[in-house]
């Protein structure tokens, strides 16, 4: 790249650059809204590990070394961190209230060693720690990644001040914000005024030396996004994946370019081929699915949603017996989320409802398994044999509901993995009795409307994965699992709205008997517990974080008008490569 000196009389006065680039001489340069492209995955990298080295303290890479002290004497007014001279001629340096003492670090690095992450989401981090030299070795790009946005404010926490480590915590859910695969505008504003005040923390808190070009380049994150679109499409993840690719399509070293060229030949040949061939045959179009290893569950033909979605059943586990409760738990959960029974429940409730006062939502599940009382005050049919009946009496009830209203069989079987929606799930079980998993798969959570319209996040834990079938002419068959949840009120969920975080009280749990949700209602989840145990607030606590399913696109409603007064969508819906896991995500 050609560059040219500048006047060497304005150096030093008006800037202090030396060298400006060649593409400044082109006559379009100074109208190009955007000229530049800061990469965000090094530059998340550079930050997370210069946090890590310096609150660690590591020698020859932390940033609060002899020389930044000295420059923290001739400009911050920080006199319990200056350099020390001692009677043997030596400097002590004060360890500043950002750095992490030694006993800590052990704590923290152990708490490295237990992490566990869902199937494909992070490598195993945990193989590099080395606690004898208190260090991480073999951290990539995506390690770095993985550390800034989901594990800095939990490890963290409680070994540092209270200050430091919400300013921490703020600059990793911006980056979380900023790497989202769906960015808003309004989001995007607020990202570029609190960049500006975050880094005035960050400021006051490390020394002088910690701010290299790399840490003042985050201000620009923002504005480039919000010209130049998300940041998959933008960052170096997928340009160093194809250089991946490349080198190892190379065989003869000697012949470096003939050996691309020529896999790039056969490529493009065996693609083009691959369009003669029979839908059903396995090729560069119709890939193996990542989870293809069991038998795929029968999609029914009947018109109800709820057995529209295929998942993979494997791992059998045997066969159990529902209990009672259990069977009329499961049993009224899946009627409940049939929109085919609205009318049918309607119906049961306007025959049955004698009493002045009006029940409540939450009652609506005892009162129709238990009966309704009659203006006579004994209880009526509960909703099964209501609903037996009314399938009997009434011709134009569908036929596979006429099939549903039998009841489906008590014995049901167990499984210990299931993939449905991009997910593998795992029950608890499962994952107790097979050592040496390295990943965890059994956090869910199911989004549900309590009685004020208001959306509530339920988390918890998978114990069983259940397979009930009906008897009849249909087959017709769904997926359930048993489930561990968490209290979702304030007593056993905290949510902190500025940082991003939600965290779950382990020991809590839901008051009601609802164990049972549909597997492809729910998104996967892991929970990661805080390295410090000697904080009362945080020793029963996990922080949730979802997980984007892999190789599907998220719906999009067409018919939302939320977005402008007059009706019309104003934000363009474009499709984009995710950087990280190469599907197509609606922005």
């Amino acid at each position: 790249m050609n560059s040219h000196t500048t006047n060497s009389k304005t150096f030093g006065k008006l800037h202090n650059w030396t060298h400006i680039s060649c593409f400044w001489q082109l006559p379009y340069f100074h109208k190009l809204l955007l000229p530049h492209n800061i990469d965000v995955m090094h530059n998340e990298k550079n930050v997370a590990e210069a946090i890590w080295n310096t609150c660690f303290d590591i020698p020859d890479k932390t940033k609060d070394n002899a020389k930044a002290r000295q420059d923290l004497a001739e400009i911050c007014n920080r006199p319990s961190l200056h350099l020390v001279l001692k009677k043997n001629g030596k400097w002590h340096k004060p360890r500043a209230p950002f750095c992490i003492e030694k006993n800590d670090k052990t704590i923290i690095l152990k708490w490295f060693q237990e992490l566990k992450f869902p199937d494909g989401y992070a490598a195993n981090i945990r193989r590099g720690v080395n606690l004898s030299q208190r260090k991480i070795f073999g951290l990539k790009n995506h390690d770095y990644h993985i550390f800034m946005e989901r594990l800095l404010p939990v490890a963290f926490r409680g070994f540092l001040p209270e200050e430091t480590w919400v300013c921490l915590a703020e600059l990793s859910f911006f980056y979380r914000q900023l790497c989202a695969k769906e960015l808003r505008k309004d989001t995007i504003c607020n990202l570029e005024e609190q960049i500006v005040v975050l880094l005035c923390k960050m400021e006051k808190i490390f020394p002088p030396g910690f701010f290299n070009p790399m840490q003042h380049l985050i201000i620009h994150l923002p504005r480039e996004a919000r010209l130049g679109g998300p940041v998959q499409a933008r960052w170096n993840y997928p340009y160093e994946r194809k250089i991946q690719r490349l080198r190892k399509k190379v065989r003869n070293k000697a012949r470096v370019e003939g050996c691309i060229v020529e896999a790039e030949l056969v490529e493009e040949a065996t693609n083009y081929l691959s369009l003669y061939f029979k839908p059903t045959a396995r090729s560069i179009r119709n890939k193996i699915p990542r989870y293809d290893d069991g038998a795929c569950t029968f999609e029914s033909s009947c018109n109800i949603e709820i057995f529209k979605y295929p998942g993979r059943c494997t791992s059998p586990r045997g066969i159990r017996s529902l209990s009672l409760e259990e069977y009329e738990a499961a049993f009224l959960y899946i009627l409940t989320n049939m929109l085919e029974m609205d009318g049918l429940f309607k119906k049961f409730d306007e025959k049955h409802w004698k009493s002045r006062i009006k029940p409540k939502p939450e009652q609506l599940r005892d009162l129709r398994l238990n009966g309704w009382k009659t203006s006579r005050g004994k209880h009526g049919p509960d909703f099964f044999d209501w609903f037996k009946e009314e399938c009997m009496v009434t011709s134009s009830i569908d036929i596979a509901l006429h099939q549903i209203s039998y009841g489906f069989r008590q014995r049901v079987s167990s499984y210990g993995c299931y993939d449905v929606n991009g997910y593998r799930f795992r029950s608890e079980e499962y994952e107790r009795t097979r050592f040496g998993l390295t990943t965890v798969n059994t956090g869910v959570c199911v989004c549900c409307i309590d009685e004020n319209d208001n959306e509530l996040e339920y988390y918890g834990v998978i114990k069983d994965i259940i397979k009930i079938k009906w008897e009849g002419n249909l087959q017709l068959e769904i997926v359930l699992f048993d489930c561990q949840w968490f209290d979702p009120t304030v007593r056993g969920t905290r949510r902190t709205e500025n940082l991003g975080l939600v965290e779950i009280k382990c020991t809590s749990r839901l008051s009601v008997f609802e164990p049972f949700v549909m597997a492809s209602q729910v998104k996967q989840v892991y929970y990661v517990p805080y390295a410090c145990k000697n904080r009362s607030d945080l020793a029963d606590w996990w922080v949730a974080y979802q997980v984007s399913p892999r190789g599907c696109v998220p719906p999009q409603d067409n018919n939302d008008d939320s977005n402008s007064p007059d009706g019309t969508n104003e934000e363009v819906l474009i499709y984009q490569e995710d950087g990280l896991e190469g599907t197509f995500v609606i922005i």
